[in-house]
C-alpha cells in the first residue's frame, strides 16, 4: 500500500518510516478514512505492519510518501 502524507506530518509517524529495515517496528496500524471523530468512518486495520520505501519528492529530510506492508488487513467498523 503506498501511501502519500499531507501537509500535516506527525513526527512519530516520519521516525517509524525512517526506522523501516527494523523488524523491531512492527506494529498494528489503523488507517482512518474519513473524520476520524465521526463514528461512521471506516478503520483500515493493518496488522504487523511494517513502513518499507520511503519516496523524498522535495529538499526536505521527511518523506513524502512511503510504502507500508502487512500480514492481514480488516476493516472496523
Amino acid at each position: 500500500m503506498l501511501l502519500t502524507r499531507g501537509d500535516t506530518r506527525h513526527k512519530a509517524t516520519t521516525a517509524w518510516v525512517e526506522e523501516g529495515e527494523n523488524a523491531d517496528t512492527h506494529q498494528d496500524v489503523v488507517l482512518t478514512a474519513g473524520d476520524p471523530a465521526h463514528p461512521a468512518s471506516r478503520r483500515i486495520r493493518l496488522t504487523d505492519a511494517w513502513a518499507g520505501a520511503s519516496h523524498h519528492l522535495d529538499e526536505d529530510d521527511d518523506p513524502d510518501a512511503f510504502l507500508i506492508s502487512f500480514t492481514d488487513i480488516t476493516i472496523d467498523k
